[in-house]
This record gives C-alpha cells, sequence and structure tokens, in this order.
C-alpha cells in the first residue's frame, strides 16, 4: 500500500513538472505592439444622447455620433472625418425653415419617436400616448400642459421638436 502511494506521489511530481516549466530566463520582447492611446470626444447639439464617449484608438464622426443615438431630426448632417485627439463636436441644428417639415407631429408621433426628443422620459411618452388616446387629437402645443408630468419647463424645451398638423 506503502509502494502504491509513493508512486502515486512520484507521478504527480512528475506531471507538476511537466505541466508547469520553468520559465525563460532571458525576457521576451514585444516588437509588434502598438500603444493604443484613450481619446475623449464630447459630443453636443442635435444628437439624442450628447455627452463624453471615449475610444481606444483614432475614430470616426459618424462612429461617436451611432453611440450618441444617432442624429436628432432637425440636425445638420455633419461631414465625417477621422477624430484623433480629444475634441468637442456640436452638431448645429437647421433653420426654422428648413426644420419645419422634419418637426414631429405630436398627433402622429409613436412612442419610439416621443422618447427620442431631450427631456421626454418614457413615464412622459407614455403619458401623451395615454392622454391623446383618451381625449383625442392635440389641438395645440400648449395642451400639452394638460398631460401628467409636463409642465411649462418641460413644454418649453420640447417646443422646438414638435409641430400641429
Amino acid at each position: 500500500m506503502k509502494r502504491k502511494l509513493g508512486i502515486v506521489w512520484v507521478a504527480v511530481l512528475i506531471g507538476i513538472f511537466v505541466t508547469f516549466p520553468k520559465p525563460h530566463k532571458e525576457p521576451i520582447e514585444y516588437k509588434d505592439l502598438v500603444k493604443l492611446e484613450i481619446i475623449a470626444i464630447h459630443i453636443e447639439g442635435e444628437v439624442v444622447f450628447p455627452g463624453t464617449y471615449y475610444a481606444y484608438q483614432k475614430t470616426d464622426l459618424s462612429t461617436v455620433i451611432k453611440q450618441a443615438g444617432g442624429l436628432m431630426p432637425n440636425a445638420i448632417s455633419p461631414v465625417n472625418r477621422e477624430l484623433t485627439k480629444d475634441e468637442v463636436i456640436i452638431i448645429p441644428a437647421k433653420q426654422a425653415e428648413e426644420s419645419k417639415s422634419s418637426l414631429l407631429d405630436l398627433n402622429k408621433a409613436s412612442f419610439q419617436e416621443l422618447i427620442l426628443i431631450p427631456s421626454i422620459t418614457e413615464a412622459r411618452a407614455a403619458a401623451i400616448i395615454i392622454y391623446r388616446e383618451q381625449h383625442g387629437n392635440f389641438l395645440s402645443l400648449e395642451d400639452l400642459l394638460l398631460v401628467k408630468g409636463i409642465g411649462v419647463s418641460t413644454l418649453e424645451k420640447i417646443r422646438p421638436y414638435l409641430k400641429i398638423n
């Protein structure tokens, strides 16, 4: 029995030495490594989720816009370019005459469209839809003040994105 136990121990020790070889004495050189730099891009203006976005390498403007949720309906589409350092990008809005056709019709807007508007939370979008279904179409944007959760301050923030047909 002791002999079998000794053989097992020898086998285990041999297995350990075979499985875990000695480390190399020579240092390993990493010649092909590329140092990636973290860059920060702050995007403001007419994007769904303005804020700061980070990348570990060179990136382009269209990638950052996608990360920010895309452009708002009244945004001027920028020319795609490579972003290489920390930058601040401002996406401007179209002039009022140009953007009239891209405003969201409050009486036809879906839940998904409403939540894309800054200051419209999911709860507010749901409240707008429910109010519209219970009371009929909105006659003016000021009718939004009758919706639970929307006050004067919120109405002024969302007014530039909405219209009534």
